[in-house]
């Protein structure tokens, strides 16, 4: 039999996004809190990802253990992270562990007691095998069997361990100035687990092993204080899959490990009962994603407004009349915050004013409406049930079902949101829509002075303001608008997306209008923006025709590429640059790193005798592809910033003049 071949066929095609705004690291305070994760020796994988997420929160102290030793990079990164989001360094202790050896679980349990003198708030069991796809009767019994023995055994090995340090850490009293301890497990299963593959079944079952053994955790330790939960990521380009599906498929994965990683840290800040007591089993079921469990009501629309969450339609129409005409740019030339007040009372009137709309924001908030609300009855296959066709004749669902009847909180990430985000008007059209509507003028009316074009727009359409000349309507039209013929718009894209090269897909909406009655209508459409290997920042991405219609013709979008941050690389030119720190003991005596290049290739780098400042060392043919011949690269080049101590004693200065 031929051993199973997936192909890009299986994977449902969604929009995703890195992360989302309430879940970011950066809004929470994890000061005090000790936590310990697996599998975290690759830069790329959601264990390292999840490390990050708690450093930039502020955890006091980080575990991060693997069966490959973790480079002192990846440590020196995570200290990086802390600093660079105002907190302050963690705690971090780097251990090998064989999670499937019960010794090695034992001695990692002795590391973690004797480092952080027993406290512990947060387990994430993270590491985990996947065998390559081979059909049941033809797979070696041993690696059937090995694939169990790391993702089952491991983690009844872990918790065996560490369960007890987590118990012990929130019910510890002795210490009434120390918050009581999370008590926290969160494991990483899969979105696969309730969906088959072919060639796949022993990773699939130990996934889906682990919902119900979570949900039997719970039971049996809930009135201790344990929390559990599980999370579902869908697919990813980490190590783990590598030499398990071809590898134009792995660059079709859109999830990165940035989203169950900020989760996991938001998920741990506190202790959620209100996730497991009053959600539970529902969010396989109605939320789809991982928007629904932020809960805590928005009313950011009606204080837009100054209203009440109860108020009538008749009372949100006053209030956006009065707000209005008090914040109209052209009555307020002189005031620059104005025009930001007059967009957030209009797109706060355009949801409210719809009861459908107004009813999405009350429930989820206003990003889950903009990114697209639940998705349509029929997203997830035939009846309308979610789970019905989930994983796309065997892939990973990127949204599947969500938990085992029976308690586990199981949490899944569908990002694209159903595809259908809503998007604001432009703030001028909301209002002069509004004076249409309410009768203030008849076929020919003045906005009692206000011009209608010129403002910023909000988050709708392509040109981003009307631009037109002034206020009057004739016959119900549009007034006329200047031709414009470009639009520039920026787009952000990863380093890793620039050295690989992708496709991304982009939703946006282009203004119609009807040229004999003059209404207008919004289309969506579906970019494909292609991303070439190489492609530097400035870089132009042209599409003619594509924006909304105007006066003499049909606007051109132009998007802009912009380089997101990177942890661990610069980017100069075709290079790619990675710093080293030393402290000053290194720099004088000699140092050695293992450094990891934008490739996942791993470089020995070092230097045996004192080194400056300005010590670089160039591997050629490492770096960014060339965007006009992407065989040939640039340089990867390695670099060092030298830590100088802040102050010495008198009798360190003489010892180092006698030396120097």
């Amino acid at each position: 039999m031929a051993t199973p071949k997936p192909n890009a066929n299986n994977f449902t095609s969604k929009v995703h996004v890195t992360s989302y705004p309430f879940i970011s690291p950066l809004n929470l305070d994890l000061t005090g809190r000790y936590v310990l994760i697996t599998g975290t020796a690759y830069a790329s994988g959601v264990g390292y990802a999840t490390a990050t997420a708690f450093a930039r929160a502020g955890a006091s102290g980080i575990v991060i253990a693997d069966v490959q030793p973790v480079s002192n990079e990846l440590v020196e990164g995570l200290k990086r992270a802390a600093l660079e989001a105002g907190k302050n360094e963690p705690l971090i202790l780097a251990s090998t562990v064989d999670i499937s050896d019960k010794a090695s679980v034992e001695r990692l349990s002795e590391e973690v007691q004797q480092r952080f003198a027993g406290r512990l708030d947060v387990l994430l069991n993270n590491a985990a095998v996947m065998e390559a796809l081979t059909p049941f009767l033809e797979m070696d019994e041993s690696t059937y069997w090995k694939t169990w023995e790391v993702n089952v055994r491991g983690l009844f090995n872990m918790a065996r361990a560490f369960m007890p340090m987590l118990l012990s850490s929130k019910n510890d009293s002795s210490d009434e100035a120390r918050d009581p301890g999370l008590a926290t497990m969160i494991n990483l299963s899969s979105s696969g687990a309730l969906s088959p593959r072919a060639g796949s079944s022993s990773y699939r079952t130990s996934k889906l092993a682990i919902l119900g053994w979570t949900s039997s955790l719970q039971a049996e330790y809930a009135d201790q204080g344990l929390l559990t939960y599980c999370v579902n990521p869908g697919a990813i380009a980490t190590t783990i899959s590598e030499g398990v599906f071809p590898e134009a498929m792995r660059r079709r994965f859109p999830m990165q490990s940035g989203l169950p990683g900020d989760t996991i840290a938001w998920l741990a800040k506190e202790r959620r009962e209100w996730v497991a007591v009053s959600r539970g089993f529902q969010f396989g079921i109605e939320g789809y994603d991982l928007l629904p469990v932020n809960m805590v009501k928005e009313t950011k629309l009606y204080d837009s407004l100054g209203i009440s969450e109860s108020a009538t339609q008749d009372e949100i129409k006053k209030a956006y009349r009065k707000a209005a005409l008090k914040w109209h740019p052209d009555k307020n030339k002189d005031n620059p915050q104005a025009s930001e007040k007059f967009k957030e009372c209009s797109q706060a009137y355009e949801i409210l004013s719809d009861p459908e709309k107004r009813k999405t924001y009350d429930q989820y908030g206003l990003e889950f409406l903009l990114r697209g609300g639940v998705p349509q009855e029929d997203a997830g296959g035939p009846g309308g049930n979610p789970f019905a066709g989930a994983g796309g004749g065997g892939g990973f669902p990127f949204a599947s079902s969500g938990g085992m009847p029976g308690g586990t909180r199981s949490f899944h990430f569908s990002t694209g949101g159903g595809g259908n985000g809503f998007n604001f008007s432009n703030a001028d059209d909301i209002f002069g829509e509004f004076m249409r509507n309410s009768g203030s003028g008849g076929d020919d009316f003045d906005f009692g002075g206000f011009g209608m074009g010129g403002m910023p727009g909000g988050m709708g359409g392509m040109g981003g303001g009307g631009g037109g000349k002034g206020g009057r309507f004739r016959g119900g039209r549009r007034a006329p608008e200047p031709e414009v013929t470009v639009v520039e718009k920026p787009l952000a894209v990863s380093l890793e997306e620039l050295y690989s090269g992708t496709t991304k897909k982009l939703k946006i909406k282009r203004k119609t209008y009807d040229q004999s009655t003059g209404k207008q209508s919004t289309q969506d459409r579906i970019l494909e923006v292609p991303i070439k290997k190489g492609l530097k920042p400035g870089s132009k991405i042209k599409f003619s025709d594509v924006g909304d219609q105007v006066e003499g013709g049909t606007q051109d979008l132009h998007f802009i590429v912009s380089e997101k941050p990177h942890a661990m690389f610069t980017r100069e030119g075709d290079d790619v640059k990675h710093t080293i720190e030393l402290d000053l003991k290194e720099a004088l005596t000699g140092w050695r790193r293992t450094v990891q290049t934008i490739d996942g290739k791993q470089l020995s780098v070092g230097s045996g005798g004192p080194t400056g400042p300005n010590w670089t060392e160039r591997y050629p043919n490492l770096g960014m592809p060339k965007s006009k011949k992407p065989s040939d690269r640039g340089d990867f080049i390695v670099g060092v910033k030298i830590k100088f101590p802040t102050s010495l004693t008198s009798a360190q200065k003489e010892k180092l003049k006698e030396i120097l």
